[in-house]
């Protein structure tokens, strides 16, 4: 079980070493680090998505 864990926490370590994030990551804490960064990533995709919306939004206004 304590392999699948390791195996399981590889890949979120991986993603949280690459956003900067270098503290430890107990394994009792890596459902909810899963979920919080799950939620980031939504968070960064609609941030986008509003972002594109307000520069069009932006381009339209200016030709009026």
């Amino acid at each position: 079980m304590a392999g699948r864990v390791l195996e399981a926490g590889a890949g979120l370590r991986e993603e949280l070493d690459t956003l900067g994030y270098r503290e430890p990551l107990p394994p009792d804490a890596l459902p909810l680090v899963r979920r919080l960064l799950g939620d980031l990533k939504q968070a960064r995709k609609e941030e986008r998505g509003c972002k594109e919306a307000l520069a069009q939004t932006r381009e339209v206004s200016e030709g009026w």
